[in-house]
């Protein structure tokens, strides 16, 4: 099951934001049962965007 969502980081907090999605991730892969992987992905026409996409096994996973 994915689950997208675009970001706007603040100026200049871009890198504040993918250390703390990276501590996410490793806390989602040591206690989130279900929880398959992350990616993260800049925007090539709008700078400021990155979109995230999350894939879970299941929609009870999603929900816990």
């Amino acid at each position: 099951y994915p689950i997208i969502f675009e970001v706007y980081p603040h100026n200049g907090q871009k890198a504040h934001y993918f250390e703390q999605a990276e501590q996410l991730r490793e806390t989602l892969h040591r206690h989130q049962q279900g929880f398959i992987h992350v990616e993260r992905f800049q925007s090539l026409v709008d700078e400021g965007k990155i979109l995230s996409l999350s894939c879970w096994e299941t929609d009870n996973a999603i929900a816990n």
